[in-house]
């Protein structure tokens, strides 16, 4: 596909195509490169490891992460009215002024750092013979220096997305970090949830909300044999999602099971000492962190009865359920942020939040022996993931949206 008008994205991301995170950046530009002639990335910090797939038409830009870590006061002299006035807004619609204060030389140097940043994006833009895109990955420092540009009048617009760390006021002490001036300035926020989206629909700028779920690609479904019960999970292990409950739940099971979890994190070594005090007809396989294709590779050749997830809180609609349900593996997940949307009564069975671990094992026992745990419900779970959650269906969209 040629796209009808020459254009050019600059899309800012946190580390992509370089580190481990923002993996959905991948089917993002997938969806994007016929749209775009060419597609310009700018990481904001340095990149490590190995680079990640990029389309054709992309190249990796180092200016941003470059940009010097403090700048000189000359910049802030040079642009005193701008930082005031931003500094202004936050005190005045921060959700927790205690905490924005506490922060404010924090976000004076960010803002600094931002200025100059944009300086720097400012001269591609300028440059550029086709038609501007500008995305942000994320609503943070990435989406500050778009909407710098924006009130400078080099951009006529920009487009970030929410996930959760930079949404939800309680996730950060009460305060994220220029959401109000970032949500000014903006054309469209993307959220990847309803919980999301709702949430913003108690703020300002109402109509700048846009609901674009995300999605992972068809890869099949997974075998189903009525082998030993196995539960899959996959996360990493830090205290917002909750992996060590699994074992306080495992421990009132009183039948065979093997739980695979997939990820790493600090809490992996309490976790296996945690794991090792189970029952013998409790078998658990620590997988560590797999690469996605890795990922897929284990649903498609083994028998997974029950995938679980039971973060205590989610920004979006979690894509590790979402990879699981794709195979026709029934979920079972908590009644946190946007994992209602995928967990329901055609997928699974949605936890509340604050559940008991004897009531949840019950609930996996009642599971293993209903109707639930057949291949003919496997089938209909995988019906309803494509009619919801399809990668190629979704980001289609989602890239359409961005490009208009």
């Amino acid at each position: 596909m040629v796209p009808t008008s020459h254009k050019t994205l600059f899309l800012i991301t946190v580390a992509y195509p370089f580190g481990h995170g923002e993996d959905w950046l991948q089917k993002e530009l997938k969806a994007l490169e016929p749209l775009c002639n060419e597609i310009k990335v700018f990481p904001l910090v340095k990149p490590q490891g190995d680079q990640r797939w990029l389309p054709a038409n992309a190249q990796v830009m180092n200016d941003l992460w470059q940009a010097p870590a403090s700048v000189q006061k000359g910049v802030y002299l040079s642009n005193l009215l701008t930082i005031t006035s931003i500094l202004r807004d936050e005190l005045k619609h921060a959700g927790n002024k205690s905490t924005m204060r506490k922060k404010k030389r924090e976000i004076n140097s960010i803002i600094g750092q931002s200025i100059y940043r944009a300086q720097l994006l400012k001269k591609h833009i300028e440059q550029c013979i086709n038609t501007p895109i500008c995305y942000a990955a994320w609503q943070n420092e990435g989406a500050l220096i778009f909407s710098l540009l924006k009130q400078q009048g080099v951009i006529s617009h920009y487009d970030f997305k929410f996930h959760g760390f930079d949404l939800f006021n309680d996730r950060r002490d009460g305060y994220v970090p220029f959401r109000w001036y970032n949500m000014k300035h903006v054309r469209h926020a993307f959220h990847i949830s309803k919980a999301g989206y709702n949430y913003m629909m108690q703020h300002d700028f109402k109509e700048k909300n846009v609901l674009y779920y995300s999605g992972v690609y068809d890869q099949g479904i997974g075998p189903f044999e009525e082998k030993v019960f196995t539960i899959a999970s996959c996360s990493n292990i830090i205290p917002i999602k909750r992996v060590e409950r699994m074992v306080d739940i495992l421990q009132h099971l009183q039948f065979p099971v093997r739980w695979i979890h997939i990820g790493d994190g600090a809490g992996m070594e309490a976790l296996q000492e945690q794991a090792a005090q189970l029952p013998e007809h409790i078998t658990c396989e620590f997988k560590g962190r797999l690469s996605n294709a890795e990922v897929i590779t284990l649903y498609q050749t083994t028998t997974i009865h029950l995938f679980m997830h039971l973060s205590s809180s989610e920004g979006g609609a979690p894509v590790a359920i979402q990879e699981a349900i794709s195979f026709g593996i029934p979920a079972m997940g908590t009644d946190a942020g946007g994992i209602g949307e995928i967990v329901n009564e055609h997928t699974g069975v949605l936890l509340p939040n604050d559940f008991n671990d004897a009531t949840v094992a019950q609930q996996i026992t009642d599971f293993k022996h209903s109707n639930k745990n057949t291949m003919a419900n496997r089938q209909q779970v995988k019906t309803w993931w494509s009619n919801h959650f399809n990668a190629d269906v979704n980001f289609a969209k989602f890239a359409e949206a961005l490009t208009s």
